[in-house]
């Protein structure tokens, strides 16, 4: 009796990002340049997303629970920017 594996595809669901980077950001929106989303961040019109991150630490060891470098933005920011935004007549 010899025994066969079948040959199984299998879907792979890709989920949609709800938080991206500076350069998806850029993308999501057109193309806006990345140091214009720094300079609306900075200037407090776009919030980011910066989870703790468990790698630093302090003298002791002791995780210091100081937020991580990388910037995250969530797609719904971006989205009510652009409805704020969006000019009815030009």
């Amino acid at each position: 009796m010899s025994a066969h594996k079948a040959d199984v595809t299998v879907a792979v669901e890709t989920v949609p990002s709800r938080l991206v980077d500076l350069p998806a950001a850029s993308r999501y929106l057109g193309g806006v340049s990345t140091w214009t989303i720094r300079q609306w961040i900075a200037d407090g019109l776009l919030p980011v997303f910066k989870p703790p991150s468990m790698r630093q630490t302090d003298a002791h060891g002791v995780p210091t629970r100081e937020p991580m470098r990388k910037i995250l933005i969530d797609v719904r920011d971006l989205d009510a920017l652009v409805e704020k935004w969006k000019m009815r007549n030009i």
